[in-house]
């Protein structure tokens, strides 16, 4: 390969994520952004953020983002939380789930537990029709999240 290979396979790549940007942007609603924005403003409590496999990676960056910006917020793996360690959230904290598939079976094993504490939830999920999009919607919101087709995964 050249230089100019590299260059093009750069530049192909930018194009690729700029266009699943804004294919997310066309798939947001004003409300659903603005019910998030309420959720985070309203927390009492932490922000809690789970996800499984590259949505796990991705949480744990957006928990680091939040908590060197000053908002309490911690990545918690949701097989860890099923073996106690959902202890650590209660009804004043808002959990955001990250799922492409929304069909996660250790995130959806969660839902009655977050249910039963009356947390907040806010879920980006790649599919809006998956379990973890329709479930009760009474405290929480589903946003969908585009994907460029670059290496995605099923959770």
């Amino acid at each position: 390969m050249t230089d100019k290979q590299y260059f093009a396979d750069v530049q192909g790549f930018l194009r690729l994520e700029s266009e699943a940007i804004a294919q997310t942007a066309s798939r947001l609603k004003q409300a659903e952004i603005e019910r998030v924005v309420q959720l985070f403003a309203g927390c009492k409590g932490k922000i809690v953020i789970l996800g499984v496999g590259k949505s796990g990676i991705i949480a744990q960056k957006i928990a680091a983002t939040m908590t060197s910006t000053g908002t309490g917020a911690l990545h918690l793996h949701p097989s860890d939380a099923l073996h106690g360690g959902i202890g650590i959230i209660n009804s004043d904290d808002v959990v955001m789930i990250l799922s492409n598939s929304g069909e996660t079976d250790e995130i959806i094993e969660m839902l009655p537990y977050l249910k039963r504490r009356q947390v907040p939830i806010i879920a980006l999920v790649g599919n809006l029709n998956s379990t973890l999009a329709r479930r009760d919607q009474h405290h929480s919101c589903a946003c969908a999240w585009g994907c460029s087709g670059a290496d995605t995964d099923a959770g």
